[in-house]
Order: C-alpha cells, then structure tokens, then sequence
C-alpha cells in the first residue's frame, strides 16, 4: 500500500531552468523562506515569495552544495540513469538528445521494487517515439506532457499521452486556463498520483518553467513583487511563483491565480507517506541569472537548488500539528546540509529510500547513496577526546574538542557539457575548483573556495573576476594550488572523459 512507511512514494519535482544564484534562503525556524531573486535592467531587486516551496523548505532538508549538469537534457538522463553524460550519451541538449534505450542502461524505475508504479509528467527531452526513446520506452508505465524541449508557448500547445499513443492533443489556456502548461502538469500528476493510491509510486513531475518563453502566466502580476512588468527578469520571477502556487494545489493549500485549485490535491494520507524532492536541472538562463548562467561549467551553470522533504512533517504544518517526521531524521528537518551532492545521486538514494537493502546496481554508477544525510543526525561520533594523564595524575594536555564526522557523500564532485564544437568540464574538492574548456588558451582554469563559496566570477578576462591559480598551481608558486591540482588531474583522467571516446589531457 503507498500508506506504509516501509514502502514511501517518492514524489520528484524537476523546475527547468532555476539555478542556485537566483534563489534566497532567509529567516530562520518558523519563518524560514526561500524566495526567487532576480535585478531587472533598472537595477531594482526582484523579489518574489514562494509559500509553498518554503513548506518544503521548513520541512525537509536544503542541499547548498548540490550540482546538476550545465543543461537540462543532460542532467534528467543523469538522474535517470545514475552516470555522468559521457556515460549515458547525452553531452548536451542540442539536436534533439536521445537516451538510447538500446544501449543497456538501467533507468531508475527499472531499478525500484516491483512493487512500485512509477509516472512522469511533463518536460522529457530525452527522444521520442521514432527513436524507441520515450519514458515508457524506459520503464515509465504512464507519461503526459511533452517529448521535446523548449515549449514555444504556454498557454497554446499540444499535450502528448503514453495512453493513447502519444498523438498530440491541441490546448489553449485562454479558452480553458487549466490548460496551462504548468498548471496542467501538475494536475496530470495528481490525477495520476491518486488514482494509483493502492500501490506504492514515484512520480517524476518535470515543470517545463520557468525556461523561456518568458511571459506572464495566470493571474497577472503580482502587485507584491516590485519591478518592471516588461522586463525579462521580472516575467521569469513571475513564473517561479506560479510553479510554486502548482506546488501548492498539488499539497493542497491555495494555488495561483487568486487561489483556486481547480483540481483535488494529492491526498493527505498518501502525501504524508511521501518523500518529496524539488530540484533545478540546470543554472538560471543569461539575461536573467545574477551569477554565471546554464550551459557554462562555472558555479552559475551547474548550482542548483534541492530539497528533500518528509510529507508528514509537511502535512503536520499544513495541519498546524507538533512537526513528526517519518523518513528524515529530526535533526534534518528545517535544516541546511553543505556536502557535496550531484543530481547524479538521487538514482541511487531514491532506490535506497525505498529499499534500504538494494544492492544490484549497475557496475559502473557514477550516483553515490547519500540517503545516510537525509537519515541520520550530523554527528556520529564524541565531540570530546580526552586528556592525556602523566604519572602523578597531572594532565599532560586538556581535553580536546574533536569537529563532528558529516556524512561525506563525495570527494570530488563533476560536470560536463560536450557538443561537436566544443567540450567543457569541471571538478571540484572541497578545497578548488578546475575547469576545462577545449577551446580556451590554456584549456585548465582554477579557483579556489573561501567559506565554501568561488568569492567572484569565473569568467577569463573581465574585470574583478576570481583569481585563477592555474599557472601558479602549475609551476609551483602556490604549493596548496599545486597539491589540489594534483589531485583533481589525477581524479579527472582516471575517473572521466571528455565525451564518449576522448580522455582528458594532462598538463604537468
């Protein structure tokens, strides 16, 4: 049954296009927030509330280190398959990407317990019927929504369902607005979601928002965001906040516009056996982003927000209940986790967090199990050692507080975009960060972290750019540099290529 706790749903949110540098986490307990961030071309700040992503936020976990791919298709095959583009085959989302189902690769659904049904609804990009490529061709057992990438139009469109064979439907939201392509994803899934209550499900809900074309969704503008309607920056603002009131009809507080609900939310008793996970696929687009923007190998482009949240937690809030959870563990709950964590992970951590003991995953699975941070409390080990005693009974030394043990997830963290013009790649420690670029003199940058954070941008030859210490690195100026770049070379051409065929180059 999807009501018992040994069996959770998982419930997958994907927003397309929503980097890490255009969202803010502000407040603390209670109050806690995460807004969308954007400065329109007057310089004035654009904030914009999401009520019901901050309910996630307040009951579940935020990954600040968490990376995806620099672009969508690459990243969705990632999560599907657990393995780095170079792996699976889809280095970019240009020409119409395919993830082969020929070519042997076990995607998640195929992986969870038989037990499970499994959903994706909306934004695929990954082929389509002629290429023997749709979700169903990889285990889905029902899609609705698109098979291409960009939708050139919201509210005018044509809908696809494995159903009835993928024959496109004509929609238009300014006859019907549930017609909405938002709004109708997240319909289509909890339609779905509660139609299938007798077994246990993952759901895959792939917001095609907020990627261009900007513009501005139901509900008009919200006079509470300050800003200029006609500016891009202001439209992709409005449309987070409409992906965020679908999230809310789909947990069943008020959505947008003006807080109908048009449809009955996910039920209460399967969403508090729920594990939710929202996820940006990708940085936010040039033009909008306040940071380096998707498609590049800087922070920009492959940061992503992520949470993990416990549906009984969330619905004890929405009930105004004392917060319980039932899978993350107390201390996890409203709280931020640093590690180093790549999209790549949630296709073995979601097939561990519906069975703990899975253990037949693919040989060569770049995905690490990091369901021990949603699980288990950050310390795992005495914070104090204690001194060392000399005959007589004189301490030698005091006692010694020892920093808590995290749940390391990773050591070294990678993405990568390759294309027939061009291949780019980046991995990181906790200490730097090297990127490559193929068609850059020297091809190797590096940067250094300050309080877990590239201090400027990465950008080559501008002006207040981070410092790269590549060339000192390289020629041993900077001893700590030189010993990072060893070991991130040392990673990266042993553990990586730039595309299917082609190893990455040694510079020493």
């Amino acid at each position: 049954m999807s009501t018992n706790s040994a069996t959770p749903n998982i419930l997958l949110c994907i927003a397309d296009d929503l980097g890490e540098a255009n969202v803010t986490i502000a407040g603390s307990g209670a109050t806690r927030t995460i807004e969308v961030h954007n400065v329109d071309n007057s310089g004035t700040d654009i904030v914009g509330a999401m009520p019901n992503t901050s309910l996630l936020l307040r009951n579940g976990l935020y990954f600040s280190g968490a990376w995806a791919q620099p672009a969508c298709s690459p990243t969705r095959a990632s999560i599907y398959t657990g393995l780095h583009p170079w792996k699976h085959g889809v280095g970019s989302p240009m020409g119409n990407p395919v993830l082969d189902s020929s070519a042997g690769l076990t995607t998640l659904p195929n992986l969870l317990p038989n037990s499970y049904v499994s959903g994706l609804f909306g934004k695929w990009h990954l082929g389509g019927v002629s290429d023997a490529a749709t979700p169903t061709d990889h285990g889905w057992g029902r899609h609705i929504g698109t098979l291409g990438g960009v939708l050139p139009d919201y509210y005018v469109w044509s809908v696809v369902d494995s159903a009835t064979g993928y024959t496109p439907v004509a929609l238009d939201a300014n006859v019907d607005v549930t017609q909405y392509a938002t709004l109708r994803t997240a319909r289509d899934a909890t339609e779905w979601i509660n139609a299938n209550a007798a077994d246990p499900w993952f759901a895959t809900i792939a917001f095609n928002t907020p990627h261009d074309p900007f513009h501005v969704p139901p509900g008009g503008y919200d006079a509470a965001t300050a800003g200029n309607p006609a500016d891009d920056d202001y439209l992709f603002n409005l449309m987070v906040q409409n992906m965020d009131g679908n999230i809310g009809r789909l947990i069943g507080t008020s959505g947008q516009p003006g807080g109908l609900r048009y449809f009955p939310p996910i039920a209460a008793d399967q969403l508090s056996n729920t594990i939710i996970i929202f996820i940006g696929d990708n940085g936010t687009p040039a033009g909008v982003s306040l940071e380096e923007h998707k498609t590049e190998i800087y922070e920009g482009g492959v940061r992503v927000p992520m949470i993990i949240t416990d549906g009984q937690a969330l619905m004890n809030e929405i009930n105004e209940q004392a917060i319980s959870p039932r899978f993350l563990h107390a201390s996890r709950v409203n709280a931020t986790a640093s590690q180093m964590i790549h999209v790549t992970d949630l296709y073995a951590t979601i097939v561990r967090l519906t069975d703990p003991a899975a253990n037949t995953f693919p040989s060569d699975m770049d995905a690490k199990d990091f369901s021990g941070v949603v699980k288990n409390p950050i310390i795992i080990r005495p914070a104090i050692k204690p001194p060392v005693i000399r005959p007589g009974g004189i301490p030698t030394r005091p006692p010694v507080i020892v920093p808590p043990i995290l749940n390391i997830v990773r050591a070294f963290n990678f993405s990568q975009w390759y294309t027939n013009s061009g291949n780019r790649a980046t991995i990181r420690n906790a200490a730097y960060k090297l990127n490559f670029d193929e068609t850059m003199n020297p091809q190797y940058s590096l940067y250094q972290y300050v309080s877990g954070e590239i201090p400027d941008l990465e950008y080559p030859n501008i002006v207040d750019a981070s410092v790269d210490v590549f060339n000192d690195a390289l020629n041993g100026t900077n001893a700590d540099a030189q010993t990072n770049l060893n070991l991130l070379l040392d990673e990266l051409i042993a553990n990586y290529q730039q595309d299917e065929t082609t190893p990455f180059p040694d510079p020493r």
